[in-house]
């Protein structure tokens, strides 16, 4: 029963009626319909969920087994939770249950989806439908269950009218004596300080936590509202971490559907993001190894996560040269472009060690037998080990002793294999009395006996000085002249 507004104030206006509200909870939209009639009789279709004939309207756009409010589903009448839901015609309601709706988690203690609670439209609108109808008298809501399976209630509903049909409206509001929180589930602790009417909360694990804010004023009334807390798991990322190569993959990150965005630090080069630099697991590709401060910001939790993920390159194999040598003689080789941050080891039969700078080198003396030897260099780090590889030729460099220049082509030449590894052999031949009878800088095994002049030597003991390999190899020895008729 509506009193108390002007006598004779009738409905004209399309904001006549600011909303109808209804705080009520069902288990199965799918039977339901709901109308409002004015004190004149006349009256407006609500919502027509209803597809069984013979309802309060014909047809019905049939919600199934949606629920209104928390239903409590059980059909022995037990009240779930009842939610508000409100009608009205102004610009900011959503559209009628006809139109669409938005669902959600059902609020009530059965399992099952709802309505989301709120300001829809009619389904009919209350113009023209209520025009001329009186503001005073008895307002009727009537709401229809075609099936008689299921239950419902409705905890309270009203009607909102404009202002100005009741010009000289008094407003009253009795005292707030107490006010406080309480723990909506008993069975754990969250609420962990009280600040008047604010509370500290600290909930132990994701989900929904629900606080009941509790008011009882002069008259010993109580009201109570619940606020739901809802905590998600927030982002997060990997440790510190390194890899091989300029190529990572991410695959242990986590974002929550409001997402995030990855920036980095790190004055080594720069970094590709594949897809893209919104996902919490990339592909990132750098343009130089080194290590990276990798940073993403969770939306959600307006917060930033960083480690660091250090690039390592990764061993190739070097390149070497060895020259042929004879047997005994020291070897050596140079590899440009060396790495401090990398492990070189010479091995197969070599003991000599490594000397690490701008090249590496390997001397010494060793004792392999004649013929062809591989020689192999290791690369290596944490990432691996990269080998390669080349030949030494050693010759059996014996300087013959007797030359027998008689032209028979036995034995004509002083011969040293020597002038067969180097193209700088120096030699320098004297007699027995010190002076020189022969010498060469670039000598080819081309001496058979002969003096400066061209002539015959005699036969006799000689004495021969040969370096070679840029004055590094020195030898000597006695050679003596056998002719033979």
């Amino acid at each position: 029963t509506i009193s108390g507004f002007l006598p004779g104030a009738t409905i004209q206006n399309p904001n006549d009626i600011e909303k109808m509200c209804v705080k009520m909870e069902h288990s199965f939209l799918g039977d339901l319909e709901m109308k409002l009639t004015c004190p004149s009789g006349q009256s407006v279709n609500i919502f027509n969920s209803s597809i069984t004939a013979g309802g309060l309207f014909p047809g019905g756009f049939s919600g199934g087994n949606t629920f209104l409010g928390g239903a409590y589903n059980d059909n022995l009448g037990n009240l779930g939770r009842c939610e508000q839901y409100c009608f009205s015609n102004l610009n900011n309601a959503l559209p009628a249950f006809v139109n669409g709706y938005n669902t959600t988690t059902a609020s009530g203690p059965s399992g099952g989806i709802m309505v989301v609670p709120g300001l829809y439209e009619p389904e009919e609108s209350y113009l023209p439908a209520l025009v001329g109808c009186p503001v005073n008298g008895i307002w009727t809501l009537t709401v229809r269950d075609n099936f008689a399976i299921d239950d419902g209630f409705i905890c309270e509903w009203g009607i909102y009218f404009n202002s100005i049909l009741s010009p000289n409206q008094v407003t009253y509001s009795p005292a707030i004596v107490s006010a406080n929180w309480v723990e909506v589930d008993t069975t754990i602790t969250t609420i962990i300080s009280y600040l008047d009417t604010n509370i500290t909360v600290n909930p132990p694990s994701i989900g929904t936590y629900n606080y009941k804010f509790e008011v009882k004023d002069e008259f010993g009334c109580k009201y109570d509202t619940i606020i739901d807390v809802v905590v998600e798991l927030g982002g997060s990322i990997i440790g510190d971490t390194t890899t091989c190569g300029d190529v990572f993959d991410y695959n242990n990150n986590y974002l929550t559907n409001s997402g995030g965005q990855w920036s980095y630090n790190g004055n080594n080069g720069n970094i590709s993001f594949d897809p893209n630099n919104t996902v919490a697991n990339p592909t990132i590709t750098v343009s130089e190894e080194g290590t990276y401060e990798m940073n993403l910001f969770d939306l959600f939790c307006n917060d930033t996560l960083s480690h660091s993920v250090t690039f390592v390159e990764e061993p190739i194999a070097k390149q070497f040269i060895l020259d042929t040598i004879c047997l005994g003689q020291d070897v050596s080789t140079i590899i440009n472009g060396t790495n401090s941050n990398f492990i070189y080891r010479w091995f197969d039969n070599i003991t000599d060690t490594l000397s690490i700078g701008d090249t590496l080198k390997l001397t010494g003396s060793y004792y392999f037998e004649p013929g062809t030897s591989t020689i192999k260099l290791s690369v290596s780090n944490e990432c691996g080990e990269e080998i390669s590889e080349n030949d030494l030729i050693i010759e059996d460099c014996i300087t013959p002793n007797v030359i027998t220049p008689n032209g028979d082509g036995l034995n004509d030449y002083f011969i040293t294999k020597y002038a067969k590894i180097y193209d700088d052999v120096n030699i320098t031949i004297l007699n027995r009395w010190g002076n020189v009878v022969y010498e060469d800088s670039n000598y080819q095994n081309q001496w058979n006996g002969l003096n400066p002049n061209g002539n015959k030597l005699k036969d006799g003991t000689y004495y021969y000085f040969i370096s070679y390999n840029e004055g590094n190899g020195n030898t000597k020895g006695i050679v003596q002249i056998l002719s033979k008729q």
